[in-house]
Formats: C-alpha cells, structure tokens, sequence
C-alpha cells in the first residue's frame, strides 16, 4: 500500500507497548525498511543499529547487521 509513515507508527507500537514479545525485532526491522523508502537513511540506521543493540541474538538483528555493513 506504500502507506510507510503509517506503517512505522504501527511497528513503533509494537515496540513500545509489547518490547517483550518476539515480533519486536521483526517490527524494528520494519520501520528501517519503510525508513529507507522514504528517504530517512540515517533514522533507517539508527533504527537498524538500535534493533542489534535491543535484540542482539535474533534472526532480525543479523539482518540489520548486513544491511548496516552494505550502507
């Protein structure tokens, strides 16, 4: 739908009501992404860097370490 700010709000809930929960990590992952269709390469970074701070050992945190290492 390409709706990416409403995108990151929904995620940015995610994260912020249940930081517990095991999709957190795919929700931050998410936010970088919709970030980074719009243009907000350093909020996509930023978000990418927090996730592997956050989440270290997940599936999610080794994607955003690739990304990281391509940018």
């Amino acid at each position: 739908m390409r709706d990416y700010k409403s995108a990151i709000a929904a995620q940015q809930k995610v994260v912020r009501l249940w930081p517990e929960n095991s999709k957190a990590p795919d929700a931050l992952l998410n936010i970088a992404s919709s970030q980074a269709e719009i243009g907000e390469n350093t909020a996509a970074r930023e978000t990418l860097r927090t996730l592997v701070k956050k989440y270290p050992s997940t599936s999610a945190a080794e994607q955003a370490k690739q990304r990281l290492s391509r940018r």
